[in-house]
Order: structure tokens, then sequence, then C-alpha cells
């Protein structure tokens, strides 16, 4: 948004010959801007004429889009592909690479330790918000790429940032917002913490349960004040993020941000998740049914984080199943 983007389409074949074979069918791009800055991301194009671009925003972490498998394959990390191959050549389907993330790095997982020292100080909602803008832009220039309105689809951090996106652009029809939390994920942790504690220790009791709750809470109160009044170091980590992290996406609103925007939206999580407080998903709901605006959500009842449920304890069937209704729900 601050900064012009400067594309060429010499420029961006030049990036797709680089490493085409090992992410087909996405091809790598590279959005320059105008202070020199290079953005990273990779498109796949669907056959036939131009379709609309359907644009998936991974959680959070510096592993990159595409990492090598134990076979030194390059393998699509967050469901890319999964994700293409669903689509059905209804969409082009985009993905970015978060600045300050080596593609070649071999990092997995959510959390930020271990991460480079210049994404873990430069990695916010707003400047991970700026980089997907420029893709975007960048993207939505390619003759695969049809002028209709384009569609987000985000996970955990992904939802969060894609609905802080869908408020401030008015070319988003539709936003599929999975596994996120509803407003203010330091008001969800402070409940996270106090389950934590009652759950570990369930054979606590009368004044020692009491005293055991509010040491807990207490502390990470405490780290939370040091991360608002500027003393905490950035690389100290809370709950495997950073400060700017917390001072960021952290004090964010989805909520807000949904119910401000006039894309149609889809919500999904698992009522089970304990990376976050599930109930206060529904401040979405409540949102945009005071807004008086459309709203499909799906709960899956006993759901984690990536929707994995006793009868379906990994992540993949009820996340390609979501992932399914919410391309179905975007036709409709």
């Amino acid at each position: 948004m601050c900064c012009l983007l400067f594309l060429t389409l010499s420029a961006q074949a030049a990036a797709a010959e680089e490493t085409a074979a090992e992410v087909a069918p996405f091809q790598p791009f590279t959005a320059s801007l105008s202070d020199g800055a290079a953005r990273r991301y990779y498109l796949a194009p669907a056959a036939g004429p131009p379709k609309p671009l359907l644009v998936m925003v991974q959680g959070s972490g510096c592993a990159p889009v595409f990492r090598r498998n134990e076979n030194g394959e390059p393998s699509g990390w967050i469901g890319q592909k999964e994700l293409y191959r669903l689509s059905a050549g209804r969409y082009a389907v985009m993905v970015a690479e978060k600045p300050g993330v080596a593609p070649e790095s071999e990092r997995t997982g959510g959390g930020m330790a271990g991460c480079p020292e210049t994404f873990l100080r430069r990695h916010g909602l707003q400047s991970w918000a700026a980089a997907l803008t420029a893709t975007i832009d960048a993207a939505r220039a390619h003759p695969a790429v049809s002028g209709a309105p384009i569609r987000l689809l985000g996970i955990s951090e992904g939802a969060v940032t894609a609905a802080y996106l869908a408020r401030r652009r008015d070319d988003v029809s539709h936003i599929a917002f999975i596994s996120g939390f509803g407003c203010n994920l330091i008001d969800d942790m402070l409940v996270v913490v106090r389950r934590e504690w009652l759950r570990e220790n369930a054979e606590a009791r009368g004044e020692a349960r009491q005293r055991g709750v509010a040491a807990a809470v207490s502390e990470l109160e405490n780290r939370f004040r040091a991360v608002f009044s500027g003393g905490a170091p950035a690389d100290g980590l809370i709950a495997g993020q950073t400060p700017k992290f917390w001072s960021t996406f952290g004090v964010a609103c989805p909520a807000e941000d949904l119910a401000a925007s006039d894309a149609e939206v889809f919500v999904a999580y698992g009522t089970a998740d304990e990376e976050i407080s599930a109930d206060g998903i529904e401040e979405i709901t409540a949102r945009r049914l005071i807004a008086s605006k459309p709203l499909r959500v799906v709960r899956i009842v006993g759901g984690g984080h990536a929707l994995e449920t006793p009868d379906e304890p990994g992540p993949g069937a009820n996340l390609s199943s979501v992932f399914r209704q919410a391309l179905d729900w975007m036709q409709e």
C-alpha cells in the first residue's frame, strides 16, 4: 500500500524457469517494490481462460512455503497443493513467501524459535499484510488471472491476516477464515493458561487450586506487560511467538475486520481448540449478525486447532473437507 509496485512479465518468467519443475503446478514469481525489496510468491494457473485469484495465507512461523521432505523433494507444507487440487480448475491459486524466509530453509512448524533474527524483528501483521498486498497486486496482472474479485483463505495466523486484508481491499468477494481467533489473542491466552493449569493440576483443591491459577495467570500477565511497555527483548518468546507478533497480531480483532468488510465470510474452527479460546470465535458470528451481513460457520465439534478430532486424529481429512466446503461456498 505504501509503495508502488513495479512488475514485468519478463522478470516473472525468469524466476519461473529457475524452480518451476520443483513446485509444479505452482510457478515462482517475484514482485519488486519501488524501495528495491523483492517479494517471492507462487501462482498455480488453471487450464483454459483466465480464472479468479484465490489467495491462501499460511499460519505462523518462518517455514518456507515449499520445504523439502525427507526425500529431499519440495513439498507444500500448508496444503496449497491440496487446495489447488480441490479447486478443480475454478481458480488460479496463489501463496506468498513471508519476507525474511529462505526458500531453501528446512524449518517446519508454527513457532518462531530458531527463525532468522531479521524475521523475528520485522514479522508483524501490518508488514506481512503489506507484502501480501504487493504480491496479490502482482498476481492480478498475470494473464492467467481474471479481473474478477479475489478470494482469500487463511489458516490460523493467516486467517487473521486475511481478515485484516479483507477490510482494507474492496476487491475481495469471499474470505474463508479457518482456525483464527475472534478478537484480541491476549484475552484468549489468559484463558488458555488458566485452562492448561487446571488440566495439568486436576488433583489440586481449595486454596492450592486458587493460588496455582492466580500464579500462572499473573506470570503471563507480567510477560505481556513487558511487551507493551517496551521492556521485553525482541527475541523473547511467549507461547512460541515474538513481542512483535503479540503487539500486532495479538491485538488484532478479526471480528471487527470481518464485520466491517462487505466480503462474504466463511468461518471454520474446532470447538476443542486448545491453542486459543475457541468460544471467542463466536464474536465473529455475533458481529456479522449485528451488522446484518451473511455468514457461514462450520463448527468441528471436538476439533482441535488443525481441526483434528478423536474420530479423525490427523489434520488431513477434516481440513481437506473444510477446504472443499469453502471452495464450493465461494461458487454459490
